[in-house]
């Protein structure tokens, strides 16, 4: 029978509760009913789980990622100047509004003021409205429309939004160890956890609201802080890998939500079973499940835990994200990239290629500049396999250009007769394809030399 990995109690129909292993609130879709109880389920979010969620909400905030169980959105305090705005899901902003009165002799005079987003019509419209409402019990005698037409509107499309953040390490280390632990569970494997590991997480759970000390202490001693310069593939993931490895004696997971900050922790330092790795990679922002290599990790596990690495990479780590929620602005941009792409097929490729052949280039070799170029990371998969539908007809066209301009070419060669090239003996080409050689010698192509760029 299973057991709650947290309690040790047996887990029944009557106690068994459904536990995603990464939370819902990070668009994590991996769950289990066999690993908690609904007691310590409920201990552990309040406990763990929120103060994981109040260190990351930010992005969650930020990038609006989809949840497969809805929940209440949250928001969190930020600035613009000297307003306080509450920040919501999907860069979704409002003030506090305020109406005051003031008087001037005989003149009542009542102002309004608040801070929205552009799209937030619902608390525009609810704070005309209470503005209305205060001014007719005031004499105002108008309509609505004639109140609206009165209001002053300002924009401010190139004011800056502020957020203070702190992110407390230990706070993100207890709960990346508790989704590790839940992940173990999943796949009946807790056993092989040091019994010291466990134990120092569940006193520390259990002592969360004195004081970590000891506990908290030796769980970080084993944590080791991975460069994001392994997991930047132009990807926005949940990962979650579990590996034992024999030749090191080590089990260790790894373990990043949203991809901004990974660490591996040292689960046992005398594994002496067979190497094996399970993992799960969600990529949050397409809603698809990948099946890539997670960086080894094994030679990072020793030495220094290189924290300054970390405080000093968390800048680095915030534009890697940034880079997923901003739009392209320049269509110019796209359709230059387009055009670098087709110019590189006609050089490369003597036949035409057909739709599928092209799709599946054009996808790729763009999942790949995604990863270099952050100007299209907000572009999703499924953009690209739309995109390159869209610039087949243009390929067609453009290679059929290229075709008639050859045998152009060829004619008006022939008819001038300027064929004086020497070639090698041992190198037998038709004057069709000298013309096309020359022809191709003049199209740019610095694709690849993109695709290549660090």
């Amino acid at each position: 029978m299973k057991k709650c990995y947290f309690c040790g109690n047996n887990l029944d129909k009557n106690n068994q509760t459904e536990e995603h292993i990464i939370q819902n609130s990070f668009g994590g879709r991996l769950k289990s009913k066999n690993i908690l109880c609904r007691k310590c389920n409920s201990i552990l979010g309040s406990k763990i789980d929120a103060k994981l969620y109040n260190n990351l909400n930010f992005f969650d905030i930020l990038m609006g990622i989809d949840k497969e169980r809805k929940t209440k959105g949250g928001h969190i305090t930020a600035f613009i100047d000297d307003d306080k705005i509450k920040l919501f899901s999907g860069l979704k902003y409002e003030s506090a509004p305020k109406i005051c009165e003031k008087t001037n002799g005989s003149v009542k005079n009542i102002y309004g003021h608040i801070i929205t987003s552009a799209g937030n019509k619902e608390v525009q419209d609810r704070f005309i409205e209470n503005f209305f409402n205060k001014a007719r019990k005031n004499g105002f005698n108008g309509s609505i429309d004639d109140l609206k037409k009165s209001m002053v509107k300002a924009e401010f499309s190139d004011k800056w939004i502020n957020v203070n953040k702190c992110f407390k390490e230990d706070e993100i280390v207890l709960g990346y160890l508790k989704i590790v632990i839940g992940f173990c569970s999943y796949h009946d494997k807790l056993d092989l956890i040091d019994e010291k590991m466990l134990n120092a997480f569940r006193n520390a759970v259990n002592n969360i609201d004195n004081s970590y000390g000891e506990n908290v202490k030796f769980i970080l001693d084993n944590t080791y802080f991975i460069e994001q310069k392994y997991f930047c593939d132009g990807r926005l993931c949940n990962r979650l890998a579990l590996i034992g490895d024999k030749e090191k004696h080590k089990l260790y997971a790894v373990v990043g939500i949203y991809d901004f900050l990974h660490f591996a922790i040292v689960l046992s330092d005398n594994y002496l079973h067979e190497s094996f790795e399970e993992k799960y990679i969600y990529d949050v922002m397409n809603k698809k499940y990948l099946d890539c290599n997670m960086p080894s990790c094994s030679n990072m596990l020793e030495g220094e835990k290189k924290y300054d690495s970390l405080r000093k990479g968390l800048q680095n780590n915030i534009e890697y994200i940034l880079s997923f929620c901003s739009s392209v602005s320049d269509i110019h941009l796209i359709s230059h990239l387009v055009l670098m792409f087709v110019n590189h097929i006609i050089k490369n490729y003597s036949e035409k290629m057909n739709p599928e052949s092209f799709r599946e280039k054009f996808v790729n070799d763009f999942l790949l500049l995604r990863e270099k170029e952050k100007q299209i990371r907000c572009l999703l998969d499924d953009d690209f396999e739309k995109l390159a539908n869209l610039s087949y007809n243009f390929y067609v066209s453009k290679f059929n250009n290229f075709t008639s301009l050859i045998k152009n070419s060829l004619k008006d060669c022939k008819e001038q007769n300027k064929f004086v090239l020497k070639l090698p003996a041992d190198i037998n080409l038709s004057e069709e394809d000298i013309v096309r050689l020359f022809i191709k010698d003049q199209i740019k192509d610095s694709w690849i030399e993109l695709l290549a760029k660090n």
